[in-house]
């Protein structure tokens, strides 16, 4: 097909010399090279000793060593001649002999598998040309995953060039044929692909939708083929999907899909999407809003499905008809006799008592077959109200992406996105309302915050409170108001006084519908009418500071006079953005509307008919530190008397009143004579409560115009105390890393694992499942935020019926990274019974480390904005802050930080460094990992080590120091970044390992490495698993989560602002054990706290467990 084209050489070479990277003998698999190679064997339009000039990616290329090439001119030069672009290349390889062979072999499998594999067979190339992978599979050592590169090796031997030569004509470079042809895993299986079904491109790293897209046009794809839309839709709800949305609404989708494809004709759209349908591919919601992969939603039907099987305790499936099948295991009972004393024994055996809630998380498990433990939820009736920045919300009325007003313990308020929204059904609550500005509706359960006495801020369940209220009388004391303050509005200081006296006294002369036919400059002209003299002379006083132009005259009116100006807009009342005025401009329309809309004798009072401008002058006084509260008074109707007419009042009146005094009690009084604030049952108006999760778990909330601070409704510790009353059970405790699994082995003294390993991976799947279930009576479940949809499945399936599962979780750290968001789920839902921890231990109050994490998540501040030096906190003396103002030399002194820690514990694998870039700046995981290796394990001239390439600047360069690499010797700490199913050990048996093990290098050879991983053990990496490697002294904070070390080292400079939040910054701290230091700048860390992603995961399961029939009007497990 190609013989006359003479733009295509074929030859065999030897390599004649490397022209880039400059300076080397050899060069990597997979690199950029340019290079001389002299033709020993010409097949096609080259002569033999021809030198030729080549460049592209390149196999391993080095002197000595033989290669078939097919290339392409690329480059014409009149003085150094032409230079071809490899279209394919390969390695020479004789597998004539046994022991060509095994060398070969020998690249992908431990030598000791090799010689197991020449043992059993003699004709390996036959059993590799023949794909036999039954027989393969049969040597120890051999998977089904190593299967496939064997088969890859033996490929290698082939000539593919000119499917190569094919491949190119599709616009692909040679880097990206060598993707697709490997994850294909022949060149054959690639080229019917991209010749049939190119949008299945997408699934290659590497191709996106637009090179997809760009292969299929220029196959001949019409740009209205269903298979192109069909090709989107896939692409963007998977790629969506992997983000944790599992669904996106129809308008959201669609927009995303003219975006890119640019205009469709929306009969193209509906016959793709209803052959997608039809083929099963896609799920539509009943009311056609949601629109998602069929796939995503089955995973969450079965997780629901799982969920609610646990929970009740039986399933049709477990009904076993097969005679012949192997029984599956069943749980013991559960009836535990005194677990007051085995809770006493615990406790004197650990040297501490349980708080209240780690008990109640005890007992609750003895009563249920699933619960849920976490961290914080009270609830509202659905009157309650919310702020979200811009208004006053009904809680009922909620939604995504809306932002509620957190209070924090320091007194001021933050607009965040909640963890969670809470509904669930709920017949009574009880409601309080007393004289002086509190009214309240909460369940018993309901977290309530208030002030001792002595001045303390404390939080009691509203089932104390009313206790204390009908005996001897609640005393504490309610907060009413909050320190708030926005970013700013952009106008100056005598700009927002003259547009408070025009909302006060201002009219215009135009409505906004004739605003077309005038002027700016009269449309914006305030016409005011005044008598007292005070007000005449404010105004014009303010005028004259803005140096505005006006006109005044009499007005016919007895003592009035009429003033026009022109006004920097035209409104007449509160603009919503006026919300987000900074503390000094809340202040100023506090001072201006005392001036001129409060009663002379009352200067606490101010009266309106628009509810909106009693709302925002409410919201003004009670961010500055005021108790408002507003009065309706529903005066439609009334008749009134005016210069001798009588007139009827259409509208209702608001009254703002604020005090000073914004403590409130409950009126509790001992006197014969006084009667104590009244609580009364209160059956809710549509069947429900509500509530959010607040990292802080104190919200500011809104009843009744009365505003109101109040609460929200050591987890390991707890499942230690759960463990021990059922020592005698059979406990299989699980967490998705393996130093998460470490952890819970420290707290409880279990042998925990990674849920991979419990549940035995082998040859692509998991030995225990739902045909094979774990034998456990106990499932215990941590870090369970991290966990994604399709393992949680995999997990549940393999639950025995009638067991026990403790799910545990940290809802303020980072989501799960892929599919779904279970937990959370569970935990709004209102379904799963569920455990919230807001205490802590009498330890824990003297650590430094847990109060500082507590305050990052709370989002507030550690120290000022001047701040700068060095200082150890908490009575343990275990948070150590390093805090400079500059970024210089920051490296340096975590390398000096690193080496005292190491000094102090003698173990590398508990120091650890933590920072939130992986390779650019100055504490990038790249530089730090360099600098720390320099010191701890030098690279000497005679050391044997491996080379690992991170990154290179995109686009074309011979700069070699663009390329970031690590080496790697004997000694090192590593990390491994992706999960490795077919990995083994020295004896030949897989052993998986995952993304975020880490581990200390063994031994290093030509063929691969023995990292010694911790909980795992020593494991052999081939060559070709060595780019999943990485050094391990500094890691990402998103590494780092489930992990827990002696000493943490937290490196943060603000390099990446999207990187920089408060979620990455209390993960990374809650990683420390025993030590933390924070080295950072002063703006990082104030920057980090004050941000917070956006939780905007769409997913079923929450309403799927919702409006389960088997769980409905069932508030327990049994």
């Amino acid at each position: 097909m190609f013989e006359d084209d003479e733009s295509i050489i074929k030859c065999e070479i030897k390599l004649s010399r490397i022209f880039y990277p400059k300076n080397v003998k050899s060069v990597e698999t997979g690199e950029y090279a340019i290079f001389a190679g002299t033709v020993v064997v010409p097949i096609e339009n080259c002569c033999l000793d021809d030198i030729i000039k080549f460049k592209g990616n390149v196999p391993v290329l080095e002197y000595g060593t033989s290669y078939k090439v097919t290339a392409s001119l690329a480059d014409h030069h009149e003085i150094y001649g032409d230079t071809y672009e490899i279209l394919y290349m390969s390695k020479k390889i004789n597998i004539s002999n046994k022991e060509s062979q095994k060398e070969l072999l020998s690249t992908i499998l431990p030598e000791k598998t090799v010689e197991n594999l020449f043992n059993t067979y003699d004709d390996i190339v036959s059993l590799l040309e023949k794909r036999n992978t039954e027989a393969l599979c049969k040597v120890k050592g051999i998977t089904e995953s190593n299967v496939d590169r064997l088969y890859r090796a033996y490929d290698d031997t082939k000539d593919y060039s000119q499917i190569f030569v094919e491949l190119s004509r599709s616009g692909l470079s040679g880097n990206l044929i060598k993707k697709i042809t490997d994850y294909y895993k022949s060149p054959e299986k690639a080229l019917d692909v991209i010749r049939k079904t190119p949008y299945e491109l997408v699934t290659v790293d590497g191709i996106g939708f637009k090179k997809a897209d760009e292969i299929a046009l220029k196959m001949g794809v019409d740009k209205f083929d269903c298979q192109r839309i069909k090709g989107y839709l896939i692409h963007v709800l998977l790629e969506q999907a992997e983000l944790g949305r599992s669904y996106l609404h129809y308008s959201e989708l669609m927009k995303m899909l003219y975006d890119t494809l640019g205009f469709v004709p929306e009969e193209i759209v509906n016959k793709t999407a209803q052959m997608m349908i039809d083929d099963g591919k896609i799920h539509i919601s009943e009311n056609g809003e949601n629109i998602g992969l069929t796939r995503y939603y089955n995973l969450e039907k079965d997780i629901c499905n799982e969920i609610v099987r646990l929970m009740i305790g039986s399933s049709e499936d477990d009904v076993d008809t097969d005679e012949n099948s192997v029984p599956k295991y069943i749980p013991r009972d559960f009836n535990i006799s005194n677990p007051e004393n085995v809770i006493a024994e615990v406790e004197d055996e650990q040297g501490f008592e349980f708080t209240d809630e780690q008990k109640s998380a005890i007992y609750t498990c003895l009563n249920n077959r699933v619960i849920a433990i976490t961290g914080g939820a009270g609830c509202v009736d659905c009157d309650t109200e919310y702020f979200n920045g811009r208004e006053w919300k009904k809680i009922s009325d909620f939604t995504d992406g809306d932002r509620v007003l957190q209070y924090n313990a320091d007194g001021t308020a933050t607009l965040i996105y909640p963890l969670a929204y809470i509904k669930q059904k709920a017949k009574y609550l009880w409601h309080f309302e007393t004289k002086y500005g509190l009214d309240q509706c909460l369940s018993d359960n309901h977290n309530c915050y208030y002030i001792t006495s002595k001045g303390n801020l404390y939080h009691k369940t509203f089932k104390e409170v009313r206790e204390n209220q009908e005996t001897t009388g609640f005393k504490g004391r309610f907060i009413t108001a909050f320190d708030y303050a926005g970013t700013g509005i952009p106008l100056t200081d005598d700009e927002i006084r003259i547009m408070v006296a025009t909302f006060a006294d201002g009219s215009f002369y135009y409505s906004n519908g004739d605003y077309k036919n005038i002027s700016e400059n009269i449309y914006n002209k305030a016409r005011f009418h005044l008598k007292k003299s005070r007000k005449k002379a404010r105004l014009l006083d303010l005028i004259e500071k803005l140096g505005y132009k006006y006109d005044i005259s009499e007005s016919s009116a007895k003592g009035y006079h009429d003033i026009y100006v022109k006004v920097p807009f035209r409104c007449k009342h509160f603009p919503l953005d006026w919300y987000n005025c900074n503390k000094e401009q809340l202040k100023i329309i506090a001072d201006e509307i005392v001036y001129w809309d409060s009663y002379l004798k009352v200067k606490n009072r101010f009266t309106t008919v628009n509810k909106q401008d009693a709302d925002f002058v409410q919201f003004v006084f009670t961010s500055l530190g005021y108790r408002a509260t507003i009065a309706c008074h529903d005066r439609v109707g009334e008749n009134y008397l005016t210069a001798d007419k009588i007139y009827t009042r259409k509208s209702i009146e608001y009254t703002v009143n604020w005090s000073k005094q914004n403590l409130i009690g409950m009126c509790a009084d001992k006197r014969d004579d006084h009667t104590n604030t009244p609580i009364t049952k209160y059956k809710t108006l549509d069947g429900f409560e509500y509530c959010f999760t607040v990292p802080s778990h104190m919200l500011v909330l809104r009843r009744n115009n009365k505003i109101f601070i109040t609460g929200n409704c050591g987890k390991t510790s707890t499942a230690n105390g759960i463990c021990k009353i059922f020592k005698t059970h059979s406990i299989v405790a699980v967490a998705l890393s393996g130093k998460a699994a470490l952890r819970i082995t420290e707290a409880t003294g279990l042998p925990a694992s990674t849920i991979h390993k419990a549940l035995g991976w082998f040859k692509g799947h998991f030995i225990h499942c739902k045909e094979n279930p774990l034998e456990a009576d106990i499932v215990l479940i941590d870090e369970a935020t991290m966990i994604n949809g399709s393992l949680f499945r995999d997990l549940l399936e393999a639950i025995p019926t009638g067991a026990k599962v403790i799910i545990m979780g940290d809802v303020q750290q980072l989501t799960p990274i892929g599919s779904c968001q279970v937990f959370a789920n569970m935990l709004n839902s209102g379904v799963v019974p569920t455990v919230r921890l807001t205490k802590l231990h009498r330890q824990a109050l003297n650590s430094g480390i847990i109060p500082t994490s507590i305050k990052v998540t709370n989002q507030e501040q550690l120290f000022s904005n001047t701040y700068q030096g060095s200082e150890i906190i908490g009575e343990l003396q275990d948070m150590e802050l390093n805090i400079t103002t500059e970024k210089c030399n920051l490296s340096d002194y975590v390398v000096e930080k690193f080496k005292q820690e190491y000094e102090k514990f003698k173990d590398i694998n508990e120091v650890q460094v933590v920072s939130a870039m992986k390779t650019r700046g100055d504490l990038s995981c790249y530089n730090l990992n360099t600098k720390i290796q320099e010191v701890y394990n030098p690279i000497l001239e005679d050391d044997i080590f491996i080379e690992i390439k991170l990154s290179e600047k995109k686009g074309k360069t011979t700069d070699t120091s663009s390329v970031k690499k690590y080496r790697i010797k004997v000694g090192d700490k590593v990390i491994n970044t992706k999960n490795n199913y077919t990995c083994t050990d020295l004896d030949g048996n897989v052993c998986p390992v995952f993304n975020g093990n880490i581990g200390t290098v063994t031994n290093v050879t030509q063929n691969g490495i023995t990292i010694d991983f911790i909980g795992i053990g020593e494991v052999w990496f081939g060559r070709d698993k060595f780019k999943n490697l990485e050094l391990g002294y500094c890691i990402t904070t998103h590494k780092s989560q489930g992990s827990g070390f002696k000493s943490t080292i937290i490196a943060l400079d603000g390099s990446s602002y999207i990187m920089n939040n408060a979620e990455l910054l209390y993960t990374a701290i809650t990683r420390a054990k025993k030590y933390c230091i924070l080295v950072a700048t002063n703006s990082a860390v104030r920057s980090a706290i004050s941000h917070k992603e956006v939780n905007n995961k769409q997913t079923y399961l929450k309403d799927m467990l919702i409006n389960n029939e088997d769980l409905k009007g069932d508030s327990t497990n049994e």
